[in-house]
């Protein structure tokens, strides 16, 4: 919620650096510009509080821990990659959906890659 307070300050900011840009351009701008501008406003701010939005400013980190294997609420799962080395395979999962009309619908697929996000 905090955040919106920045997305109308950058709306705003804009609208005034280029008012004559119709909004289809200002809307494109703001989406290409809002985070290297969302970082700098809060890293400049002495009135920033909270670590939320220190950490959203600072963005993801893009180093992404990847896995051959994963243990999860007592299940083991392998890669593709895994499986072709081991006797044991389990890199296939199935997964049932309910969808807005509480239609179920199951899909089926194999483990390419296991990622660990934070």
């Amino acid at each position: 919620m905090e955040v919106y307070l920045y997305i109308d300050e950058h709306e705003v900011q804009l609208r005034r650096q280029y008012p004559d840009r119709s909004e289809a351009w200002l809307a494109r701008a703001h989406m290409k510009g809002f985070n290297i501008w969302f970082r700098d406003r809060i890293q400049k701010s002495d009135t920033c509080t909270g670590d939320a939005l220190r950490s959203l400013a600072v963005g993801p980190l893009f180093t992404i821990t990847s896995y051959q294997a994963y243990d999860i609420n007592g299940y083991t799962f392998y890669t593709t990659a895994q499986d072709k080395k081991s006797t044991y395979q389990n890199s296939g999962v199935r997964i049932e959906a309910v969808d807005n009309e509480e239609e179920k619908t199951t899909y089926y697929g194999q483990i390419e890659v296991i990622w660990e996000l934070n």
